[in-house]
């Protein structure tokens, strides 16, 4: 989730990559291999979802989704029961739930885990520089 303050800025590259703009069927996205096509379940109104390639852990695969909400959306989120969690879960959990998020960020392939304050302050960094990226409030 966008954090309500984002500290310094974090500008990775796959912020700027470009994400699929689709509405529903079947889309090659941007940065799949040839040939791969990826199914799309139409969006909800109000609502677009992207991906692009951040290469956190492997590269050529999408492993950093986010979905963006037109306007104010209310948040609720079910959060692992372990003790030692990621850095983005420690961060939504303080976050979630929430009456007005505009952004969902999704890392999928790098966990983040056991990288104490450098990895939270990263979580809030890449928050705060993809809130700037869709121009909306962190």
């Amino acid at each position: 989730m966008i954090p309500q303050d984002s500290g310094r800025a974090l500008t990775p590259p796959a912020l700027h990559g470009t994400c699929p703009s689709v509405s529903g069927g079947i889309t090659r996205a941007a940065g799949t291999p040839r040939g791969r096509v990826i199914p799309v379940t139409p969006a909800p109104l109000g609502f677009r979802f992207g991906a692009v390639e951040a290469a956190v852990k492997i590269p050529g695969r999408l492993d950093l989704g986010c979905i963006l909400c037109d306007g104010p959306a209310a948040a609720a989120g079910v959060f692992t029961r372990n003790r030692v969690v990621a850095a983005p879960v420690t961060l939504c959990r303080e976050r979630v739930p929430a009456a007005e998020v505009r952004a969902v960020l999704v890392n999928a392939g790098n966990a983040n885990a056991c990288t104490g304050e450098a990895g939270l302050q990263d979580a809030v960094r890449l928050c705060g520089a993809a809130a700037e990226t869709l121009g909306v409030a962190p």
